[in-house]
């Protein structure tokens, strides 16, 4: 086995075989897409959590207010009038989205806004990956990773993060030819990046989700930072041979020459994201203005630390379905943070490699930047969150776990490295594939070759697994504890994806294209699952238009009534679908309502009398409302639609 590294490949097959191994891999990312569209094209509209309880009901006044030539921008139906610009996830001035809702009915428009995020993130994941590593196949194995990693698929919910999130691979990709621009000495290749820069910087913020734009700056910053502290690419050096030894160029090799090559770039960069800022100003000051007229304004440090990432959900990595909901937590599409077994152990391999080619250039910036997500994913549970905190705007977002979608970023970087690694098929310039011959000091053959050590941590990885599963078996039925079946499912992957590995390490000429099924099915039915397939999660559009006992004038109605210590329950806005109207509501920034009767200092009278010069005529049965005498009258659409 051992001499199948010292035989001598062609260089020109190695580059077919490493495009026939791009398209199986982005042949398994459009099976996956397919899985994600089909029940759309089949008539069927998403609604699971907030997709039904928030996002259609804003889209359908935003279709019906753009279909009679009207503003959008106020909402009467929800808190007696609501700010719908600024809450900022209709994203309403966003061009892309006002000519789908103005030109495609309603279904249409939804589907497309929903599903055309996964394509562009996919696209520009590979575009910025194969910047970093030189080798097609290897960034489309990133890029899958990335793309229909659990983070993307289950926040199919969260159309707006998809979505800004899909803007960032293309910014990052920009970056690096802004960088290596300023570093050539080539202005009229910079101010295109730039302009690029700018106008997605305006997208990202007309789509109105400023926390993952937050995550966005941070990425940009890290990077920026890293090419002027390095003055040198996290990729392919052109100033280097094949041995990765310096050679003369006509800037020269003054260091202090590069330094401000790399700042002047890094000024260049601020400059696009500042007039990315003046281009969305249209959504960006009414989010301002919502913001402090909203809850979030007087919120602590107890709101931010909500959705803190426990450092415990790490066992998903190794055992993904070994709870009930995936997760420490029961808010698994917040804390999901399944990699894939596949992506999992080739990053832990380009963990371990050698580091002293291009490739291993990438692996420090990478798990730098890998720690660094966890940290702030960590929240409560972690060294930053007191500074977090404290930062203005930023202090007001919650859940610090979304962080770890630059965990995903950075996993992806390593397992593409990883990849390229392992399945080395021809060693051809500016690659840096795996040597002709590796050498070993001790052990001989298929072990030796292959790096013993790092066989050893993925071997590690997978018992580990295998005991967790065991334990958990051997403990018995528990209320946290998954099925049998389901516990199982971590090692059994993980077992397999290990010996997939060791085919293209081997170089199996199938192992590629069966890594890039396995891993399609592996993330696809982890997010698929959640979000699209798991019961509710799907309505016929027929369905959605059957009669319903409404009053015979617009009635305003009450879903949520908090009294004392009793929690306030959060219920959808779907009742507005059937001609109701909400004296309360479901938001992400929800306005301050002083007189609203939330507070244990109301009497009920008072809360009576407050509701009724609200023009409140039915009240949704709960046991807050109950206790106020207020449910006297149920409302059908309230008891038939209203979600707990």
């Amino acid at each position: 086995m051992a001499s199948v590294f010292n035989n001598a490949i062609d260089p020109s097959d190695g580059a077919c075989a490493r495009m026939g191994n791009a398209r199986w891999f982005a042949a398994a990312a459009l099976t996956v897409y397919t899985a994600l569209a089909g029940p759309w094209l089949l008539g069927y509209d998403y609604v699971r959590d907030d997709l039904g309880a928030f996002h259609a009901p804003l889209r359908a006044f935003y279709a019906h207010q753009i279909a009679q030539g009207q503003p959008f921008d106020w909402m009467p139906d929800l808190f007696c009038g609501f700010y719908l610009t600024g809450e900022g996830q209709l994203g309403g001035y966003h061009p892309l989205k006002w000519i789908l809702y103005r030109l495609l009915p309603l279904h249409w428009a939804t589907g497309l806004e929903y599903l055309l995020p996964y394509p562009v993130l996919a696209i520009g994941a590979w575009l910025w990956l194969r910047r970093l590593v030189g080798r097609a196949d290897a960034a489309a194995f990133g890029a899958l990773t990335l793309a229909c990693s659990s983070f993307a698929l289950m926040r199919l919910i969260h159309p707006h993060a998809v979505a800004v999130v899909a803007h960032l691979p293309w910014l990052l990709w920009l970056t690096e030819i802004l960088f290596d621009a300023h570093r050539r000495g080539f202005p009229h290749r910079a101010a295109m990046a730039q302009t690029g820069i700018a106008l997605l910087t305006a997208s990202q913020l007309l789509l109105g989700y400023p926390q993952y734009v937050w995550f966005t700056w941070l990425a940009l910053g890290f990077v920026g930072i890293g090419r002027i502290i390095s003055a040198a690419p996290f990729g392919p050096n052109p100033k280097t041979n094949l041995h990765n030894e310096s050679r003369p160029t006509v800037l020269g090799n003054s260091n202090s020459r590069s330094r401000s090559e790399a700042a002047r770039g890094g000024v260049a960069l601020m400059a696009a994201v500042a007039c990315g800022l003046l281009l969305a100003g249209v959504q960006l000051l009414p989010t301002v203005d919502a913001l402090g007229e909203s809850v979030r304004r007087s919120a602590g440090a107890e709101f931010s630390a909500t959705g803190s990432w426990h450092p415990l959900n790490a066992v998903q990595w190794i055992a993904p379905y070994l709870f009930v909901h995936r997760v420490v937590g029961e808010n698994t599409h917040e804390l999901i943070a399944y990699l894939g077994a596949a992506p999992l152990l080739l990053a832990v391999w380009a963990c371990l490699s050698r580091r002293d080619d291009r490739l291993g250039r990438l692996v420090m910036p990478a798990l730098a930047a890998a720690v660094l997500a966890l940290l702030l994913a960590f929240g409560e549970f972690g060294p930053l969150f007191a500074l977090w905190s404290k930062i203005p705007l930023v202090g007001s977002f919650r859940f610090p776990c979304r962080a770890m979608v630059l965990f995903a970023f950075a996993a992806a970087v390593l397992a593409a490295v990883g990849y390229a690694r392992v399945f080395s098929c021809a060693t051809a310039p500016g690659i840096g594939a795996l040597p002709a011959r590796i050498p070993a000091t001790n052990g001989s053959g298929f072990w030796a070759g292959c790096g013993g050590a790092v066989w050893l941590a993925v071997l590690l990885l997978c018992a580990a697994s295998w005991l967790i599963a065991l334990w958990a078996l051997a403990r018995g039925p528990a209320e946290i504890v998954a099925s049998p079946a389901a516990v199982l499912a971590g090692p059994v992957l993980l077992s397999v994806a290990a010996g997939l590995m060791a085919a293209g390490a081997s170089r199996r000429r199938w192992a590629a294209a069966a890594l890039a099924l396995f891993t399609a099915a592996d993330l696809g039915y982890s997010g698929l699952s959640y979000s699209v397939y798991a019961p509710g999660a799907l309505v016929h559009r027929s369905s959605s238009s059957a009669p319903i006992d409404l009053p015979a004038a617009p009635a305003r109605i009450v879903c949520d009534i908090a009294l004392g210590q009793l929690p306030q329950q959060r219920t959808g806005n779907q009742v507005l679908a059937f001609g109701l109207s909400r004296a309360d509501g479901y938001a992400g920034l929800e306005p301050q309502r002083p007189w609203w009767p939330w507070l244990a200092a109301f009497p009920p009278q008072l809360a009576v009398d407050v509701l009724r010069r609200a023009a409140v005529q039915w009240i949704r049965r709960t046991e807050q409302s109950v206790r106020l005498g207020l449910a006297e009258r149920d409302s059908p659409a309230a008891s038939a639609f209203a979600a707990d």
